[in-house]
């Protein structure tokens, strides 16, 4: 099968590959159990492995004295593996956390044009989290005109499965198999092993097809929860 099945279908296949009743009148604990073990099961392989398919870059549009923008909905801010800048033609890395050794040499907080508090491109950025509790990008310096771009690179945020109709980011099959191996597995079935096995090589097949010809480089390995900081005002490499 293949990515894009409803929760509903992955359900299904939960039942028959772990020789469930496919009545769904089986009860309504069950039905909510098997859904938990999908959504579990998707969750699982979206943490533990980067799928290129899941990368995302998002955009957003600068404005002159614009201090803070909203983060875009659906990317990973725990995902985020570099940021770049777009002004003047040119992209540049910039830095995550803005410090006060950024606030000596511009103070955002004393935002005015004239006093020169502005200034472009943007070298820094940071996360936070406002009164409100919504989370935004603050900018360091203040923008001092309109149209420049921050760009985002890491991954997207996992689609949930809440309805039947809602579909799954990851394989179907690699999803019902490696549920069903652990349902087999509760019960001390004799095909719990080999269900898994199956779901092993559904899961090393899917890898190899979707590996990229690249690995994106993360200072110090693994997946970071922040970024990684760069050089300051660095020109960008487009190969990277």
């Amino acid at each position: 099968m293949a990515r894009g099945s409803s929760l509903a279908t992955i359900v299904d296949m939960v039942r028959y590959e772990a020789r469930l009743t496919t009545n769904p009148a089986g009860g309504v604990d069950a039905e909510d159990r098997l859904k938990h073990y999908v959504r579990r099961t998707q969750q699982y392989f979206y943490d533990e492995f980067d799928w290129p398919f899941m990368r995302f870059r998002p955009e957003i549009t600068l404005s002159a004295g614009e201090r803070y923008y909203d983060f875009p909905s659906d990317f990973n801010l725990d995902q985020i593996e570099k940021a770049v800048s777009f002004f003047n033609g040119l992209f540049r890395h910039i830095t995550y956390g803005i410090t006060f050794d950024h606030f000596n040499a511009i103070n955002s907080d004393l935002d005015t044009s004239a006093d020169h508090r502005r200034a472009d491109p943007v070298q820094a950025y940071e996360i936070i989290r406002q009164a409100d509790d919504s989370v935004q990008i603050e900018v360091w310096p203040i923008p001092d005109s309109n149209g420049g771009k921050l760009y985002f690179f890491g991954k997207r945020n996992l689609s949930p499965l809440v309805a039947d109709t809602d579909t799954a980011d990851m394989d179907d099959y690699l999803l019902a198999l490696s549920a069903a191996s652990e349902i087999l597995a509760a019960n001390k079935a004799a095909d719990a092993q080999s269900k898994a096995a199956l779901a092993a090589g559904r899961l090393m097949r899917l890898r190899a097809n979707a590996s990229p010809n690249a690995e994106p480089q993360v200072i110090g390995g693994g997946r970071p929860k922040f970024p990684a900081r760069l050089p300051l005002i660095a020109k960008w490499n487009v190969n990277g």
